[in-house]
């Protein structure tokens, strides 16, 4: 997602995650940050596309490995 992604919180941290929640739900510039953050990053997460890297990574570390 990157460095520069807003909706990071710690592991674990409930209480940031909380934070951060309110955040979005009533700082709207900061909502529309985060919208816009994640539209841009939605073709990455594309199911057809996650499927095609595994496979792709898969071949790679398994040469032998058959298309199936």
């Amino acid at each position: 997602m990157g460095e520069d992604y807003p909706g990071y919180f710690p592991v674990g941290d409930t209480q940031a995650l909380a934070n951060l929640l309110w955040r979005a739900e009533t700082d709207t510039e900061f909502y529309n940050t985060l919208r816009g953050c994640c539209a841009r990053l939605r073709p990455l997460f594309d199911p057809a596309r996650e499927k095609q890297s595994w496979e792709d990574l898969l071949r790679e570390l398994f040469p032998g490995l058959e298309k199936g």
